[in-house]
């Protein structure tokens, strides 16, 4: 019954026009009718959990099933979501004014959320800021997001009144990073996503990734930001970055920097705070840390109580195998059964 249920959830959601749009793109790199890559499509959704973006991102089609099963999937990360963190807790981390009242003491930085508050509490916070940055209370992929700078309106009322008709509830002052960050793209905050397991006081990092924003005001892959894996041992990157239209940059385009070979100088201290956030939210054990460096130290962005799975790329994995193995381990180390 619960297989069938979840045949039927898998073709329920699925968006048609963009799976055929995605396996004509395949079908041309193997020479292969369309149809029967639909059809591989659809035994991998069945078999692996995996979406038509697995199966494109993660080059499923030019794989053999020993290598395929060990992709963290769609399907396969849900699993890991629904076992470890608390559907009716989710809110925490998804809300943002909550997850910066929970986390206010790693935030590094002033905001306010103007449904707490009216106009005369903003204008009043609004002083000797110059730019800030704008947020809906709930949204993820950086999509709605808005850098505004103050004096492109008229008067402090007449902002308000535009964030309040935007539904922009989430207002904060514009982060500064470090300087080698900067200079790989200043137009953006570079995060570093961290993706944690916890079991009771262990916190064990699965994976780290720096995200590079590339002409945007955010580094979100879904808004044109490349992804750049991290060595975890070392705190640097080691391979070239990606992008979700499969481009690769070994140096960035606009500013000419190597991608390669990035040294988070704060990496302990990125790990720690990760670490000490993962304990505060008890009922949320699988989550993607967006963590800042700033001049004052690493500081939270938020937190995805969906971490990201999908920077699975050919180009990351030479040996063909995904990071299932890895997580097992980490679940194993973990005493969790999933």
């Amino acid at each position: 019954m619960k297989t069938i249920k979840y045949i039927i959830r898998i073709f329920h959601n699925i968006n048609f026009d963009k799976m055929f749009e995605t396996a004509k793109k395949i079908s041309k790199r193997k020479k292969q009718l369309t149809i029967f890559v639909v059809f591989d499509m659809i035994w991998c959704a069945l078999r692996y959990g995996a979406g038509y973006n697995d199966y494109l991102y993660f080059g499923l089609y030019a794989l053999k099933s020993k290598y395929r099963k060990t992709y963290i999937t769609r399907g396969y990360n849900n699993k890991l979501v629904n076992a470890l963190n608390k559907k009716e807790d989710m809110h925490i981390l998804d809300n943002k004014n909550e997850f910066n009242e929970l986390f206010k003491d790693y935030l590094k930085r002033d905001w306010i959320y103007l449904d707490n508050g009216d106009k005369k509490t903003f204008i009043k916070w609004l002083e000797n800021k110059d730019e800030i940055i704008a947020k809906p209370n709930n949204g993820s992929g950086g999509v709605g997001i808005e850098k505004i700078i103050v004096s492109d309106f008229s008067n402090p009322e007449q902002l308000y009144q535009y964030l309040k008709d935007k539904k922009l509830q989430i207002i904060e002052e514009v982060l500064k990073q470090v300087d080698y960050l900067n200079e790989i793209h200043d137009k953006s905050v570079n995060t570093v996503r961290i993706i944690t397991i916890t079991n009771n006081d262990k916190t064990l990092i699965l994976n780290a990734f720096l995200r590079v924003g590339n002409g945007g005001f955010v580094d979100n892959t879904c808004s044109g930001g490349m992804v750049v894996p991290i060595d975890i041992t070392k705190g640097e990157t080691i391979y070239p970055g990606t992008d979700l239209e499969e481009n690769v940059y070994d140096i960035h385009p606009l500013t000419n920097r190597d991608i390669v070979g990035i040294k988070i100088k704060d990496w302990d201290a990125c790990v720690e705070l990760v670490k000490k956030a993962s304990k505060l939210c008890p009922t949320i054990r699988y989550v993607g840390w967006d963590v800042a460096i700033t001049p004052f130290g690493p500081c939270l962005i938020e937190g995805n109580p969906y971490p990201g799975y999908y920077y699975q790329f050919p180009i990351y994995l030479p040996d063909k195998i995904g990071f299932m193995p890895k997580v097992k381990d980490i679940l194993n180390e973990l005493n969790l059964d999933i």
